[in-house]
């Protein structure tokens, strides 16, 4: 899921300006991550990109018409999201595709290509394939004392259980999907960050899990060309010391 390939030049580029909350999320472990890579005194360090709506969108969610603030995050010492200065963001698509002007992304038009952008000359990059317009969600996923979660996967099904869609939360928790408006319900999957977080989540007033993917949660009616937005948080549960794993979902058979 996760696209985004760092590349140290000098830890002296970026320099740390905010610690956030989502203590909680965890770092990814899946390919690319470099958890050693270092800079400004974060670690795990890549380009965010940050909506109008103040929501994330990860890089393989993006559609024709978005302006996304670039912005780079990581974690400080003690595991914390933080934020860093950068400077030079460019792409490597044509003008047609997209363009990078101080730290705004604009996408023209979609593509069947790949392109990259880059942060700090070319220390950090990303991937980003941009999407025709289509029907698009946003929603949250934040542990029980509120933080944001990042790094969760939430995948997205159709009515007979295909899957049609997924997305990453952002270093505030918060995620944009580019769906069909054939998905009907959705399940968060904590894998990722299962060091620190249970595989299970609540949403409304169910419980529901990736282990038991029979139940999922359901999603609001989505409208092509608009964004709608889930009507509550997805709610995770960390593995806290001296605690107990949550009850798993109903009909869920462990």
């Amino acid at each position: 899921m996760k696209n985004w390939t760092p590349f140290v030049i000098g830890a002296a580029l970026l320099v740390a300006i905010a610690c956030g909350g989502g203590g909680g999320g965890g770092s990814s472990t899946t390919s690319g991550t470099t958890s050693g890579t270092t800079a400004g005194g974060l670690t795990d360090v890549r380009i965010e990109g940050v909506l109008p709506n103040t929501y994330r969108a990860d890089f393989n969610n993006i559609q024709v018409g978005d302006t996304i603030a670039l912005g780079l995050w990581g974690r400080d010492a003690d595991g914390q999201v933080a934020y860093a200065t950068a400077s030079n963001f460019s792409t490597n698509a044509p003008g047609s595709v997209a363009t990078v002007s101080g730290s705004t992304l604009t996408v023209i038009a979609a593509s069947a290509a790949t392109y990259r952008v880059f942060a700090n000359g070319t220390t950090y990059s990303v991937n980003f394939r941009p999407k025709a317009r289509a029907a698009a969600l946003t929603g949250r996923v934040r542990n029980t004392t509120s933080q944001g979660v990042p790094d969760a996967d939430v995948y997205f099904f159709s009515a007979s259980g295909a899957n049609v869609g997924s997305a990453v939360t952002g270093s505030d928790g918060t995620f944009r999907a580019v769906l069909p408006t054939t998905a009907r319900t959705f399940l968060v999957d904590l894998g990722d960050i299962s060091t620190r977080y249970y595989n299970q989540f609540g949403f409304g007033p169910s419980e529901y899990s990736v282990i038991c993917p029979a139940n999922k949660a359901n999603l609001p009616t989505l409208v092509s060309g608009s964004t709608v937005a889930l009507s509550g948080n997805a709610v995770v549960y960390r593995k806290v010391s001296g605690t107990t794993p949550p009850p798993p979902p109903p009909d869920c058979g462990l």
